[in-house]
C-alpha cells in the first residue's frame, strides 16, 4: 500500500511539474507572437531578433507534446527528455541568432541546466554544464560561420531594443530556473520520506546480523527520476532471497537472478548498489552465512554434518565456505563450532 501511494505521489509531482513547464514555454511563444502581431509591433521590432517560424514551430512542438502527455500512459522520463532536449535545441538556435549583438542570452541556458539536475544526474548536469561553457565560448564563431548571426552594427544607436531584450531574457531565465528549483524541492521532499520508509524497512534485517551491510543512500549518478525503479528492483531482490531463499542455488549468478527478475544485470546492480549499498557476491554471501550461523547456533552441527549445513546454504566448495566463514566471523568454523560447545 505504501508503494503504490508513494507511486501516485512521484507520478503527480513529475506530472505537475511537466505541465507547468509546457505551459510556460506555450505563453512565451504566444507572448512573442502577441508582440510580433498585435502589441506595439513598432516598439518591439527587433527586441528578440528571432524569427517568427522558429517561435512558431516550437509553440506547435509543445501543443504536440502537450497532447502526447495528456492522452498516452505517463512515462515522464521519456516525456521529461523530449521537454529537455526540444528546449536545449530552441535556446542554442535563440543564441546562434543572438549571440552577436547579446552575450546576455546565454542566460537562457541557465534554467536549462537546472532543468538537467532535475530530470538526470549529478554527473550529467556537470557534462551539460561542460558542454554549454564550451559552445557559449564558440558560439560566435558557429554564428558567423554558419551565417546566421545579426548584424551588431545594425544595431548601434538602438539602446533600447538591446534594453528589451536583456529584460525579456532575464525575466525568461528567472522564472524557469526558478520554476525547476521549485519542482526539484518537492521531488526532493517527496524521495526524502521514500528514504525514511526504506531505513525502517531494512530494519528487520540488520537486525539479523546484517548490521553495516544495508545503508540506503542515494548515490550521486542516479537521478531522482529512476529512483523508484531501482527500489522496486531492488524490493523485488530482497523478496525473493527472504521469502524464496533463492541464494541457496549453489549456482546462482547475478545474470540468473537478472532472468528470474526480467531485468538485466545491469539495473540489478545498479539497484544494489544505489539503494541496499551492496555488491551481489556481498549479498549472497551474506545471507548465505546467515543461513550457517543459523544452523550452528542451534547446535545442528551435532545431527548433520558441517558440509551438508554449508552446502544446504549455498556454498558449493568447501574452502570457498572456510574463507568466507572466516573473513564474517574472524575465526574458522571449527573454532566457531568447538566455542559452542
Amino acid at each position: 500500500m505504501q508503494n503504490e501511494e508513494f507511486t501516485i505521489d512521484v507520478v503527480e509531482v513529475w506530472k505537475s511539474f511537466s505541465k507547468w513547464f509546457l505551459y510556460s514555454v506555450l505563453s512565451v511563444y504566444l507572448f512573442y507572437i502577441l508582440l510580433s502581431f498585435f502589441l506595439f509591433p513598432k516598439i518591439y521590432h527587433g527586441s528578440l531578433a528571432i524569427p517568427l517560424t522558429l517561435f512558431i514551430l516550437g509553440a506547435l512542438i509543445t501543443i504536440f507534446v502537450g497532447y502526447i502527455l495528456s492522452k498516452a500512459t505517463f512515462d515522464y522520463q521519456k516525456i521529461l527528455t523530449i521537454i529537455l532536449y526540444s528546449f536545449l535545441i530552441i535556446i542554442t538556435s535563440i543564441c546562434l541568432l543572438n549571440c552577436t549583438i547579446n552575450y546576455g542570452v546565454f542566460l537562457l541556458y541557465v534554467p536549462t541546466i537546472i532543468f538537467m539536475r532535475v530530470v538526470s544526474s549529478f554527473r550529467n548536469t556537470v557534462i551539460l554544464t561542460g558542454i554549454i561553457i564550451v559552445l557559449c565560448y564558440v558560439m560566435q564563431d558557429i554564428s558567423g560561420y554558419l551565417g546566421i548571426g545579426l548584424d551588431r552594427n545594425s544595431f548601434v544607436g538602438n539602446e533600447e531594443s538591446i534594453n528589451n531584450l536583456n529584460f525579456i531574457i532575464a525575466f525568461i531565465a528567472s522564472y524557469f530556473s526558478l520554476l525547476c528549483l521549485y519542482f526539484y524541492s518537492r521531488i526532493i521532499k517527496t524521495y526524502s520520506i521514500r528514504y525514511t520508509t526504506i531505513e525502517q524497512a531494512t530494519q528487520t534485517i540488520t537486525d539479523k546480523n546484517f548490521q553495516g551491510f544495508f545503508t540506503t543512500t542515494e548515490d550521486e549518478d542516479v537521478s531522482l527520476i529512476n529512483y523508484d525503479k531501482y527500489q522496486e528492483l531492488y524490493s523485488k531482490i530482497i523478496r525473493l532471497f527472504e521469502e524464496e531463499k533463492i541464494y541457496r542455488d549453489s549456482d546462482l549468478t547475478i545474470k540468473k537472478l537478472a532472468d528470474v527478475l526480467e531485468s538485466n544485470t545491469t539495473y540489478v546492480s545498479k539497484s544494489l548498489k544505489n539503494i541496499g549499498n551492496v555488491k551481489f557476491n556481498q549479498l549472497i554471501n551474506q545471507y548465505r552465512m546467515n543461513d550457517v550461523l543459523d544452523e550452528l547456533n542451534n547446535k545442528n552441527f551435532k545431527t548433520f554434518t558441517l558440509e551438508h549445513i554449508y552446502t544446504k546454504a549455498g556454498f558449493s566448495q568447501q574452502p570457498t565456505f572456510n574463507r568466507i566463514f572466516k573473513d564474517h566471523t574472524g575465526i574458522t568454523p571449527r573454532e566457531y563450532i568447538d566455542k559452542l560447545e
